[in-house]
């Protein structure tokens, strides 16, 4: 396939702001796509009070086309810390807590989910009560509705025994409209929460680090070149177009 300028881009923002590996292959029944109850996360410092989280054996596995747990991130201010991803159980939720509690000393004053799927939400309960979720509004309206439906999957997918039985809904308190961005002042740092359009489910939000130039995406960017969305619900034009309008906003230096 000729690459095309956003193809490149893309492929560059993906490995520049070191987020969004996560890969779903083909698994089996007995089998997990990749195992919460074994995933060590780790984190990189990309800026000033700005931090990558993804697992220990991220990279081994994308080199080689393997699927890699869920990433996210941190963002530290002079008032508090932003989480991106609250990750699939309690035990990976509490690896990402305690890599943010050393990592500036912040309290966790918001969290954000860039979907609805388990892997990037159901961590949710586990937080503090004085941590704001925020969410895109059809985030919540799934989650308040589907999340029988999104636990059943995960389990398919991802193993019985894995801390997902026991996940309760935690929605979100911060919501962000169809095609509307969210500023959120952590102190020294105003971070915009943002939706470009349909990317991999009608909720997805990406969170925007101007002085940095870091942004992170859920799963409409999932892998390395040529960092191919993953279409799980099928919106091939759609998630285009919303690509395209996240190239023509990052600067050429993001």
């Amino acid at each position: 396939m000729k690459r095309t300028p956003i193809h490149k881009a893309l492929a560059t923002l993906l490995l520049s702001a070191g987020l969004a590996w996560v890969g779903y292959g083909s698994a089996t029944a007995a089998e997990p796509i990749w195992d919460g109850n074994k995933v060590q996360m780790q984190s990189e410092k990309l800026a000033d009070g700005v931090f990558a989280y993804y697992a220990s054996d991220a990279r081994e596995l994308n080199a080689k086309g393997g699927a890699a747990a869920t990433s996210g991130g941190l963002i530290v201010g002079s008032k508090g810390a932003l989480l991106i991803e609250t990750m699939l159980n309690k035990r990976m939720n509490q690896q990402v807590q305690d890599l943010s509690r050393t990592l500036g000393g912040k309290p966790l004053i918001y969290a954000v989910n860039t979907s609805a799927h388990g892997d990037h939400a159901f961590g949710n309960m586990y937080l503090p009560a004085s941590t704001r979720i925020v969410q895109h509004a059809n985030t919540r309206a799934y989650i308040d509705n589907h999340l029988g439906d999104d636990k059943a999957f995960m389990i398919k997918h991802f193993g019985t025994g894995r801390g997902i039985e026991e996940i309760t809904a935690r929605t979100g308190d911060i919501l962000v409209a169809p095609m509307a961005t969210v500023s959120l002042d952590l102190g020294g740092k105003v971070v915009e929460v943002i939706d470009f359009g349909f990317a991999q489910t009608g909720g997805d939000l990406w969170v925007w680090e101007p002085q940095s130039k870091v942004m992170w995406s859920g799963n409409p960017l999932i892998a390395a070149k040529p960092a191919l969305p993953w279409l799980l619900d099928g919106h091939l034009v759609a998630t285009l177009d919303t690509l395209r309008r996240v190239y023509a906003f990052l600067p050429a230096d993001a």
